[in-house]
Parts: structure tokens; C-alpha cells; sequence
């Protein structure tokens, strides 16, 4: 499995602005290189295969698993794949750098109360923002979006994200520990939120005030001069993945025993988690507030239109 970082992502997209396009003969493969991780909030793929979708659409999967987003934008850039999942972030650094990753479809969304949260240990009793006040909380990666959408919340809510000791944890360390008290709190997203819950840890949700009632979380992303030159199968890969989104939202239940079988998620796990919607059209004013949020924290150098990063067919 790929390791990449995002920054070392940065690096190789930068290097490939001045690659030539390299198209592809035929214009509507029926195999697609696809690039994705496995986690439910990934999953909207595997519905479209085992529902039919891309067979519809005449196209096979041939599924790769990433360690991340910033992998799988390296390997799209390197050819290893022609489409991959990946975060509005990492997209629009690749496009402020110069390098035209674009969204060809959509992928999960994040509503209130967002699938994020907030895990403390009990005997600090955490209620709300202003309590992390000066408390040292674990957080998977300091410079994403998640990251970002949790500072504002913080800094709307009474609290203060700055005087907050932030230290990288990874997820399935951030139980243990809250519980040995080495840290005060982490954020999670799930399963991990549901995990920390069965652990007895307090859980504070971002219910109120936030950047963003619903932002789209994912989406599936592709090079421009790849995507020029396979319009059809790129309408097709859409066609099927809209469905499958559209599918999931109306059938919660059925998705459970995919979800399991994908993530090796115990069913019980996957029916605890908070909720969430799949994206069934790309919408600029789902990403633009990851955008603006990610510009004002400083993560991303400056905000532009995100329809900039949406392809459209020429």
C-alpha cells in the first residue's frame, strides 16, 4: 500500500505540470483503474458494483486500495490509476499549484451533526467548546479538512482552537490514550466516534454554528487531459457512481452487510454510526466552505470558485 503524504503529493503533482499529456487511444475503455481505501465513507463505489451500476454502464473496476488521498492523486499522476477518491483539499492544492486534478463525480457528504466528534475523558466533563480550552487533544493529521472544519466550530462556539495543544494521534491509538490520560481528548470520525462511545469516553458533537450544514467530504477525481480524452466513459463512471449514491440514500439497511464485507466492520459497529448522506450531484456550494474555511485557517494559500475544480466536457 501506497504511503504518501500530502505534501509529498504536492511535490509530485507539481513535477507533473510539465509532463506531456500522455491520451489515451481508445475512447471508451471498459476497465477503469480505480483508487480507493476501505472505510464506509468510501463505499459508494463498491454499492455501484455490487448494484449493477457500472455493468450498466459497460465498465469493469479494477480496484485499487490507497493509503490515502494523497496517494492516490500521486498514483493518478504517475498513470497507475485513471480515478481515484480524494478530498476537496488535497484537489485545490493540487490546483492552486497548478496541476488540474478535477472532480468527475461526487462522493460522501457530511451533515449535521456531522460523523465527527469530539472524545474526551469522563472525569474532565466536557460539554461544550469553551471547555477545550488549554486541554491537549489528539488529531489524526493537523492540516486537513476535518481539522480545519473542527477549528471553526471551536472558534464559533465559544471555544478558542488556538489555545488548544493539538498533537498527531492516530486514530485507533486516540482511545487508549484519552484512557491513560496522555492526552485530554481526540477528534474522531468514525467508527472511531462509536468505538470511543463503547469505550465510555464523552463524546461532544459539531451540532451547531458550524462552517457548513452539509460539505462534501470526497468525491471522485481524475487529470483533466485524461478526463478531455475519454468524455464518454467519464459520463458513464458519473452516471454509475449517482445511482449508486442515490441508491444508498434510499436503502440505509441494505448497505450495512456491503459495508461489512468491504471494511471487515463488525455489522453492529457500522448500524452505531452516525449517519450521513451520499452526494448526488457535484454541488459548488458543498465545497466551497471546505475551501474558504481551509483559506481562512491557512491550510490552502487562497480560496477560488470551486467549480474551477469540477470538470466540465469540452
Amino acid at each position: 500500500m501506497m504511503q504518501t503524504t500530502r505534501r509529498g503529493a504536492i511535490g509530485l503533482m507539481a513535477a507533473a505540470v510539465g509532463a506531456p499529456a500522455i491520451a489515451r487511444a481508445q475512447s471508451a475503455p471498459t476497465t477503469l483503474r480505480v483508487g480507493s481505501q476501505p472505510a464506509e465513507f468510501t463505499a459508494d463505489l463498491i454499492y455501484a458494483i455490487n448494484q449493477g451500476f457500472f455493468a450498466k454502464q459497460g465498465i469493469t473496476i479494477e480496484l485499487q486500495m490507497m493509503a490515502n488521498g494523497a496517494a492516490t492523486s500521486a498514483a493518478l499522476l504517475g498513470g497507475s490509476l485513471d480515478v481515484g477518491l480524494t478530498d476537496p483539499l488535497t484537489v485545490a492544492e493540487a490546483h492552486v499549484n497548478g496541476v488540474d486534478l478535477v472532480f468527475i463525480a461526487p462522493g460522501a457528504g457530511f451533515a449535521t451533526p456531522w460523523p465527527l466528534a469530539f472524545a474526551t475523558h469522563p472525569d474532565l466533563k466536557i460539554k461544550d467548546a469553551k471547555d477545550f480550552n488549554g486541554r491537549t487533544i489528539g488529531i489524526n493529521a493537523l492540516r486537513n479538512a476535518p481539522a480545519v472544519m473542527s477549528y471553526y466550530w471551536l472558534d464559533h462556539n465559544g471555544g478558542d482552537s488556538r489555545s488548544v495543544k493539538w498533537v498527531e494521534v492516530p486514530f485507533p491509538a486516540g482511545v487508549a490514550a484519552i484512557q491513560a490520560k496522555r492526552i485530554d481528548g481526540e477528534l474522531f470520525g468514525e467508527p472511531f466516534v462509536s468505538q470511543a462511545r463503547n469505550a465510555g469516553l464523552a463524546i461532544t458533537l459539531m451540532e451547531r454554528n458550524t462552517s457548513a450544514p452539509l460539505w462534501m467530504v470526497n468525491g471522485w477525481i481524475a487529470r483533466r487531459s485524461w478526463a478531455n480524452a475519454n468524455v464518454d466513459v467519464v459520463r458513464r463512471f458519473s452516471a454509475a457512481i449517482v445511482a449508486a449514491n442515490r441508491w444508498a440514500n434510499a436503502h440505509v439497511a441494505e448497505t450495512v452487510p456491503i459495508v461489512a464485507q468491504f471494511t471487515k466492520l463488525p455489522e453492529a459497529t457500522i448500524k452505531g454510526m452516525i449517519p450521513h448522506p451520499w452526494i448526488e450531484s457535484l454541488r459548488a456550494d458543498i465545497v466551497q466552505p471546505v475551501l474558504d474555511t481551509c483559506a481562512s485557517y491557512g491550510v490552502l494559500t487562497h480560496t477560488f470558485p470551486a467549480k474551477d475544480i469540477f470538470y466540465v466536457a469540452r
